[in-house]
Order: structure tokens, then C-alpha cells, then sequence
């Protein structure tokens, strides 16, 4: 061969092992920069099959099974173990993504167990559950993925904003949100100002259902704030929409509270009943109300540390942020008592319902229909269907079909003409007892009695300390004498459009056309005044005047003034006396003198020579 031709062929072979040896360099770097260049994760976890993994370093990985869901895993460690499960150790953190793919529940621990088929997880070592804001603590949780739920009996702590909670057993159900708590169970709400106190509930069990916001107690349930505290069986409550915030329990079974006012000198109110709920303020945890039902029995002391109790079928409190009482309901037989202060002596109240306003320090008392509520101060008992007394002032106010009792107390002052020997009823529409001016004022179809005497009138006012009486509006008294030589009572009627009763005297003034009708004489004026006698209520006398005139069967009399004296039972007319037989005619005198016993009328002349005629009947 040519050695031109030879040096040709050699050029070419030693470029093409050049080229090839670049091509083989380009390959390698490639390869390398490929093999470096770090895989971007995806956004959404990936559906992938189960794991074929006998021992991995320092693990993200992604899990999922047709219909369980999809889990992704980060942990220091992730080995198949002989006992068959997948075995999670070193920081373990787990992400469900449910069965939607969209985040779920997440939940971490020192070390973990699954099984192959991704139905149930073991968590152990500072194992936390987190599901939305709720975060569960415990050693250890199992998870079981077709019931969607976590269970632990190693002790668990709960927290969700200033909500936590501690108990020895819990179970989640993540689907419905639905929070079990079992074992020396301690719920604490912290409040949202640094001024309150922490409201604590402890219970034996709670049943806690998120999308409700409402929860079942079972088991020495205990509600405590401070020095306040309140008891139950079992129960129930309600959180606020934000969870942050105990909004009412129930407390159910030999319910008792006892709640003690903020600031110093705070008295405790004692509630005892079957079923009591306390309702709280939406911005806060001070006490709005506690309403116990079923036998309820409320004890407290007011402000000027005097014991009181109420007794009802249902009772309701009212209190205001700071813990003061504002005002409170009882109902379905209700009974209030309070004893003496101020105001006045004991006094007890009786109603369908009762109500008490704090602002006014006013106890109002309702009745049901046929049954008055009553009211009882001291020796006075008052009934109707509306009451209402001012604790405070001691004024009293009463409508609808009134009834008042004054008892006995025969060292007691008189009520106007009437003593004290006897109970002393007065009945009326409207009543007010002002207790500034010590008065009481009766008012529409006002009857009074004692025993067998009584004044009846439109309206009627009595002075406490003086028994004063002044009435108005038709009015109409009786009064009882026993005639000589006669066990049978009578009665004398005395009535006019007004009467005033003026103890100082002992003498009861009608004005206004009075008139006076004993046995079978009635008599008439322009006043009647009756005089009373001082050792008793008895009827001394009575003088007419004005315009006199007495009628007896067929007979009249005028004249100007008549006295009657009922220890002689005569009627005695004079000031140019008038009488007037319709069969007999006219007779005139100075005097005429109608004996009540024997009926006869006598006609005196008081000239030089004195004349007596006498008429008998």
C-alpha cells in the first residue's frame, strides 16, 4: 500500500476514537447532571401502591389504598418489621388526607405501627393528635382508619384556643368531630380578660359533639369559678361558635350551687333543686343567670346580711357581670321569705310567681286564678292578685280582689274605730300602704269588718300611728248595741257621702246628708257625727244636725239636732221640732223624745207651764 494512503486511514481512525471518547465524556456529564438534579414533589400527595420497603433512611413517603384514604409519612426510620406491620421511628409525622384527598387529620409521635392494608396506626412516645384546632397529647394513641377514630387510655390532654382539657381515657371520631372524655375529667376555660377567673368543669365523662358545639356530662359533675361552685349528677352544656367559651350548662340530679358575688363581703346564694342551669355572658365568663326547676330551694342573704330563702316549682337569677344580683323569677307555688329588717318585720310572700327587681328593690307577687298570691308583714296579711312591696321603703301595693287581714293584738294600736281584740278584714280592688307617711289607702267597693261592725265606702284612708280614718264615696258603717233587757244584738246603720274618724275625741264624722237606721226609726241630716266610747269601740251617742229628720212607721219628725243616747235608748229632737202623723196631723214642742224601747214619742213644751204629751205608737 501506499504510504500516503496508509497515513490517511490512520487519521481516520484516530479521529472517530477522538469523537467517541467526547461522546462518552458528554454521556457522563449528563448522567451526572441528571443524577444530581433534585425531583420536584408534587403538589397534591401521589397515588401510589403500597410500599415495598424492607428499611429506608431518613423517609417521605406517600401511602394509599383504594377507599382508606391517602397518608403522607415523614419519619427518620420506616422498616417492614417480622410482626408484618410497617414500623415508623423518629420523628414521626403523619398526614391524612382522607378519602377526598383533601387534609384531614394530622398526627405525630416518636414511633409508629401500620398495617399493610392502612386500616389501623399505632402512636406511641409524645404521641399528638391534631384535627382543625383541637390537638390531643397523649404516650399513646391507636388510630383505626375504617371508624375514623383515635383511642387512648394512657392519659390525654385537650387544647383548642384557650379550651383545654385533661382526662385518663379519650376517644376522637374525627368524621363526626365527636370528643370522649373519660376518667377524672377536667375541662378548664380560660377567660378572654385578665380580670376573670377561669372557669373549671370536672365529671367523670363528657360526650363532646363539635358541630353542635354541645356536650353530655355523666358522673359527679363539678362547675367551679373562684369561690363559686355548682354540682350535679350528670348534665349537659353548649360552647360559644368559636369554642372559646362555656355559654350554659344543665346540671341534672340533686342539683346544688353555691354562688358567691365578685368583691369583697360577697355573700353566697345556695341553690338546691332536681335540674339547674347557669347561663354565662357572650363576652366573658361571669354568671347571667342560674335557673333551677323541680323543687327548688334558693337561700341568700341581702345586702344588709338578713337571711332569705324562696321555695318554687321553678326559680330563675338574674346577675350582673360583676356578680350582683339583679333580679330573680319564681314560679309554680312559689314561697319568698324574708326576714326582718329595716323595712319592716318578717315578711313572706306566697304566689304563682314571684319576681324581685333589683334597681327598684321591688318584690312582686302573681297570683292564678282563683288563687291569690298573699303577703304577710308582721301581723298583716295581705292577699290579692297582683302585690308588689319595695324592700327598700317598705311601701306596698296590691290589685285585684284585695284582701287584707289584720290579726289580733290586744296591746296593739286601733285601726281608726276598730280594736284590736279581734282579726280586722278589709277587702277592696286597689290598696297602697305608703310606709314614709304610715297611711293606707283602699280604694273601689272598700269594706271593712270586725266581727259583726264595719264601714264600707269608695275610699277609704287610715293613719298608722294616729287611726286616722277618712272615707269617701258612699259610704256606709255598722255598729252593733245590745239592747236593755234583750240578749239580741242590733245594728245601727250610719252612712253618708263622707266620713272622718278623729281618735282625739273618739268621734266618727259623716258629712254630706248623713243618715243613721237602727230597729225601726231612721233618721237624716246635714252631718251625723258618732262618738265612741273611751274604754272600747262601743257607741256612746250620736248627734245629728242640719236639716233633721227621724221617721218612724207613718210618723216624721224635723227639727235642727237630735241626740241619740243609747244608754237611755232614746232618740231626743229638738230646734223647733216637727211631728207629723198623717192620721193625727201636726204637733209642735220644744222637744221630742222617740223611746226606742216601748215605742212611744214624747212632746215637750219648755213655756211658763211645762206640757208633756205623749204618742204612743
Amino acid at each position: 500500500m501506499r504510504p500516503d494512503k496508509r497515513f490517511a486511514q490512520l487519521r481516520l481512525a484516530r479521529g472517530a476514537a477522538i469523537a467517541a471518547l467526547l461522546l462518552t465524556i458528554a454521556a457522563l456529564i449528563i448522567s451526572f447532571i441528571v443524577r444530581r438534579s433534585p425531583r420536584p414533589a408534587p403538589d397534591v400527595p401521589a397515588l401510589l401502591e403500597e410500599a415495598k420497603v424492607s428499611r429506608t433512611e431518613g423517609v417521605q413517603h406517600v401511602e394509599f389504598k383504594s377507599g382508606r384514604g391517602v397518608f403522607r409519612i415523614n419519619t427518620k426510620r420506616l422498616f417492614a418489621g417480622e410482626d408484618g406491620l410497617n414500623h415508623l421511628e423518629g420523628g414521626v409525622d403523619v398526614v391524612y388526607y382522607g378519602r377526598t384527598g383533601s387534609l384531614e387529620v394530622t398526627f405525630s409521635a416518636d414511633r409508629a405501627t401500620y398495617d399493610r392494608e392502612l386500616r389501623n396506626f399505632v402512636l406511641e412516645g409524645n404521641a399528638q393528635v391534631r384535627h382543625k384546632d383541637l390537638i390531643l397529647e397523649s404516650s399513646a394513641f391507636t388510630y383505626d382508619n375504617d371508624r375514623n377514630l383515635f383511642r387512648t387510655d394512657r392519659g390525654v390532654t385537650a387544647t383548642s384556643g384557650r379550651l383545654s382539657g385533661s382526662a385518663r381515657a379519650a376517644v376522637y371520631r374525627e368524621s363526626g368531630e365527636e370528643l370522649e372524655l373519660s376518667g377524672e375529667v377536667r375541662l378548664e376555660f380560660r377567660p378572654g380578660r385578665e380580670d376573670e377567673a377561669p372557669l373549671e368543669l370536672e365529671t367523670d365523662r363528657i360526650v363532646y359533639r363539635r358541630p353542635g358545639k354541645t356536650g353530655e356530662v355523666e358522673g359527679n359533675l363539678l362547675l367551679r369559678q373562684k369561690a363559686s361552685w355548682a354540682r350535679g349528677e350528670s348534665g349537659t352544656f353548649i360552647l360559644s361558635a368559636d369554642e372559646q367559651r362555656l355559654k350554659s350548662v344543665t346540671l341534672r340530679g340533686n342539683a346544688n350551687a353555691s354562688l358567691v358575688p365578685e368583691g369583697p363581703g360577697g355573700r353566697p346564694r345556695t341553690i338546691r333543686c332536681d335540674e339547674l342551669v347557669l347561663g354565662f355572658y357572650a363576652d366573658s365568663n361571669a354568671l347571667e343567670f342560674a335557673e333551677g326547676t323541680k323543687d327548688c330551694v334558693l337561700d341568700f342573704e341581702d345586702e344588709s346580711g338578713r337571711p332569705a330563702s324562696i321555695v318554687a316549682g321553678r326559680t330563675i337569677l338574674y346577675f350582673a357581670p360583676a356578680g350582683g344580683l339583679k333580679d330573680f323569677e319564681a314560679a309554680g307555688d312559689a314561697r319568698v321569705v324574708l326576714e326582718s329588717g329595716a323595712a319592716g318585720g318578717r315578711r313572706e310572700g306566697r304566689a304563682e310567681r314571684a319576681l324581685f327587681h333589683q334597681a327598684g328593690k321591688t318584690l312582686r307577687l302573681i297570683g292564678r286564678k282563683g288563687v291569690p298570691a298573699v303577703f304577710d308583714v308582721g301581723d298583716t296579711s295581705i292577699e290579692a292578685a297582683d302585690i308588689r312591696a319595695s324592700l327598700e321603703t317598705g311601701n306596698i301595693q296590691a290589685a285585684g280582689a284585695v284582701r287584707v287581714v289584720l290579726k289580733p293584738s290586744p296591746q296593739g294600736a286601733a285601726v281608726g274605730f276598730f280594736s284590736r281584740q279581734n282579726p280586722i278584714v278589709t277587702v277592696c280592688e286597689d290598696m297602697r300602704y305608703i310606709k314614709a307617711r304610715k297611711r293606707f289607702y283602699f280604694k273601689t267597693g272598700v269594706r271593712i269588718w270586725q266581727e259583726k261592725e264595719s264601714l264600707s265606702a269608695a275610699e277609704v284612708e287610715i293613719v298608722e300611728d294616729t287611726t286616722e280614718v277618712f272615707a269617701r264615696g258612699g259610704v256606709q258603717s255598722l255598729f252593733s248595741r245590745r239592747p236593755k233587757d234583750s240578749a239580741a244584738e242590733e245594728r245601727i246603720a250610719v252612712g253618708a257621702e263622707a266620713m272622718n274618724y278623729f281618735p282625739g275625741d273618739r268621734r266618727v264624722a259623716y258629712e254630706g246628708r248623713g243618715t243613721m237606721n237602727l230597729k225601726d226609726l231612721s233618721l237624716e241630716a246635714g252631718t251625723v257625727s258618732v262618738f265612741l266610747k273611751r274604754d272600747g269601740g262601743d257607741i256612746e251617742s250620736v248627734l245629728a244636725k242640719g236639716r233633721v229628720v227621724v221617721k218612724r212607721g207613718d210618723r216624721e219628725a224635723r227639727g235642727e239636732e237630735a241626740r241619740y243616747v243609747l244608754a237611755e235608748e232614746t232618740v231626743v229632737l229638738t230646734g223647733q221640732p216637727v211631728l207629723i202623723d198623717k192620721e193625727k196631723g201636726t204637733v209642735e214642742g220644744d222637744k221630742l223624745i222617740f223611746h226606742l224601747g216601748d215605742g212611744r214619742i214624747q212632746v215637750e213644751n219648755t213655756d211658763r207651764e211645762r206640757s208633756v204629751i205623749i204618742i204612743r205608737s
